[in-house]
């Protein structure tokens, strides 16, 4: 389970009991640079995780181990949330937001607020379904 601690600039990793439901003890699993925080996550199909970068405009996938595996330059500073959807599951949607941009901020990345989509080489995973008993 991971939880990214935007006010800390960290991505803390805990294991997780499926069957008990226990958390085990927080680890750090990556840490952004000082202008970047880490807002929104996804995990792909092959266990990596990707997160928006608050304020540096991009995304950024890591291995299981916390490792930078790829980088996704944004034309906006402020990525907030992904999914991956598509047939096949490998367009990645980026949610942004325009939030405390001023004018000239905004001049610059018209775009801040929209949702971008890309096709990757990589797949995401299908969501789970639940019933409400």
């Amino acid at each position: 389970m991971y939880f990214a601690d935007s006010k800390t600039k960290t991505i803390r990793k805990f294991p997780f009991e499926t069957v008990t439901g226990s958390i085990g003890h927080k680890q750090v699993f990556a840490q952004t640079v000082p202008t970047e925080s880490p807002d929104g996550s996804i995990i792909d199909s092959e266990g990596c995780l990707w997160n928006a970068h608050w304020g540096g405009g991009r995304v950024v996938r890591y291995s299981p181990q916390g490792d930078v595996l790829a980088e996704l330059a944004l034309p906006v500073t402020q990525p907030t949330c992904l999914c991956f959807g598509g047939p096949d599951l490998d367009l990645l949607f980026v949610t942004t937001a325009k939030e405390n941009l001023d004018d000239a901020a905004l001049a610059q990345q018209p775009e801040a607020g929209h949702v971008f989509v890309y096709r990757t080489p990589f797949k995401g995973l299908p969501e789970s379904r639940y019933r409400l008993a």
